[in-house]
């Protein structure tokens, strides 16, 4: 008898499991069946994992129907909408329970924009969890009041003497960088790309947070690394930062990952305190002020960040401010997204300029014609409509983030263009709506939106003009509305004093390699991975000095 129990009791429990695999699997079925219908009418990327978003997307191999890679043309932004004549796509994916679209129209990309509660940020994607390592900041808020209260306090750190200092500072980087690669009158420049994160790593030190970076930072053993340490090993190893927790790094059998964990404590201990001495002397200082007067601002990005702070907590209350790791987190995110992100664009630039002397040449012209053979300074920025386009341009054509990644609050209509494949120049296109619904992802591929050719002329040109003016299309490149990025004038102002200082003193030559053509050679130079960001490969430049 005891054993019938057993038996019964056993059976019962495989009958059980069983019954729930079979709910689970009928359940995946009967929603991977619903996301088909829900994108009908559509051209589809079939994959068995969610792929599109991830970071590692270029470093997987090519598999049907699980990874499918070439697909994807990653090499290629917009050829996957070329080859089915229609910009809008539906990635239908085993792992997702919800329809997936990607779109490369630049149109579509802001009136998205425009919507922020009807297409909120996907805040809950791992990508931007990831970024709230050392605090909740501004990037993986979600649209409403939590972003409306961090932007209160973020976007009054980059006033008039941020700006300033940030153009006096990468001016001055760039004369130490000039100096320590040996190349102040001219020379071959090395490694263009890592030279470049130098170079910025140099400006966020002292515009971010008012601290002189040495230009070779040494290595050292304490239990907290000094802070220009701390702030380069964290940036060198973001992508370990941003994947695995502290605690498994802490613990780790890799020497190379204790050491990670270590300068992401050191980093998080000096701006804690830099926060706190920040605090205490602006609180006395605006204790020491009649009530009509107000404290000089401070020209680093903390310093103005903590400013901010106490200009909201004393205007509207203790609640609208940020808590110190939210500080903490937003002084994070400016520090991975304005400092790297320069440097790649940088590098981009300087590899277009040299491919296309031509341009370099109108720069030149540019500098001189406005500052009559002076050097540039802050005052002239906004008289330097050019080489604030050559930072457009490289920027389009190698756009850097790649993904903006929304979801749907509300069912709605997401208008999007076919045309026929088929003709080598479509000159007629249909429009139409598709309806998508509440939960779903809407992607911008901002690579293929910039490349879209019924918004941009010959597209794949390097021509700086076309920003000038009237422009050809809305430029994704920032994104754009409520959401587009808070840092976007700190960026242009760092990248246009430095392509101005460096027309104006060089010329930068193309260094070929023995028997390459000058399409190989901009093949080379222009060749990138896709990590986090979309990161260029390293080459040397040759600069010859201007008499």
């Amino acid at each position: 008898m005891e054993q019938l129990n057993e038996h019964l009791t056993r059976s019962n429990i495989y009958a059980l499991v069983g019954l729930l695999a079979a709910t689970y699997f009928g359940n995946w079925i009967l929603g991977y069946i619903h996301v088909h219908w829900q994108v009908r009418g559509l051209p589809k990327i079939h994959s068995g994992i969610e792929y599109f978003e991830s970071g590692l997307r270029g470093q997987l191999p090519h598999i049907p129907f699980i990874v499918p890679v070439k697909q994807y043309t990653l090499d290629k932004p917009w050829k996957k909408y070329a080859d089915v004549g229609c910009d809008l796509i539906a990635l239908t994916q085993v792992t997702t329970s919800y329809p997936v679209y990607i779109s490369s129209n630049p149109a579509v990309a802001q009136q998205i924009s425009q919507a922020p509660m009807r297409f909120n940020k996907a805040v809950h994607d791992f990508r931007y969890r990831a970024l709230d390592i050392f605090g909740k900041q501004i990037v993986s808020t979600s649209s409403g009041p939590e972003h409306k209260r961090h932007k209160a306090v973020v976007r009054g750190c980059f006033g008039e003497e941020v700006m300033e200092n940030a153009w006096n500072k990468i001016v001055d980087a760039l004369q130490i960088m000039l100096r320590e690669e040996g190349v102040e009158d001219g020379g071959v420049l090395k490694g263009v790309r890592d030279v470049m994160v130098k170079t910025t790593l140099l400006v966020f030190g002292k515009s971010g947070f008012g601290i002189d970076i040495p230009w070779h930072i040494p290595h050292t053993n304490g239990s907290i690394l000094p802070f220009p340490e701390a702030l380069h090993s964290v940036e060198d190893s973001l992508a370990a930062q941003l994947l695995l927790p502290q605690w498994f790094m802490t613990y780790s059998p890799s020497s190379y990952l204790r050491r990670c964990a270590k300068a992401q404590r050191s980093l998080v201990f000096h701006i804690k305190q830099m926060i706190a001495s920040r605090q205490a002397k602006l609180t006395a200082e605006h204790a020491a002020l009649d009530k009509n007067e107000k404290v000089k601002p401070p020209t680093d990005l903390l310093g103005a960040l903590v400013a901010s702070q106490i200009d909201v907590q004393r205007d509207q209350g203790m609640e609208k401010g940020l808590s110190e790791s939210e500080i903490v987190g937003n002084i994070f995110i400016f520090s991975i997204a304005g400092h790297e992100t320069t440097a790649y664009n940088l590098t981009w630039a300087l590899a277009f300029l040299a491919l296309y002397p031509d341009v370099q040449e109108k720069l030149y012209e540019e500098v001189n014609s406005v500052t009559g053979g002076e050097l540039p300074t802050y005052r002239d920025v906004k008289a330097l409509p050019l080489c604030l386009a050559t930072i457009y341009e490289a920027l389009r054509l190698r756009d850097i983030v790649m993904t903006l990644t929304k979801v749907a609050t509300e069912d709605t209509l997401l208008p999007y263009t076919k045309w026929d494949p088929s003709s080598p120049t479509p000159s007629t296109v249909t429009h139409h709506t598709h309806t998508i619904k509440k939960g779903s992802y809407i992607v911008t591929d901002t690579p293929a939106a910039e490349l879209n050719p019924f918004f941009w002329t010959d597209p794949h040109k390097f021509d700086p003009t076309r920003h000038l003016g009237e422009p050809q299309g809305p430029f994704v490149g920032f994104s754009m509305g409520t959401r587009q990025c808070i840092g976007k004038r700190f960026a242009e102002v760092e990248q246009v004093a430095f392509i101005s200082h460096f027309v104006k003193h060089f010329k930068i030559l193309l260094i070929q390699q023995p028997g390459e053509t000058w399409e190989m050679t901009k093949e080379r130079m222009l060749h990138a991975t896709q990590e986090l960001t979309y990161t260029p490969a390293n080459f040397d430049l040759k600069l010859e000095k201007r008499i």
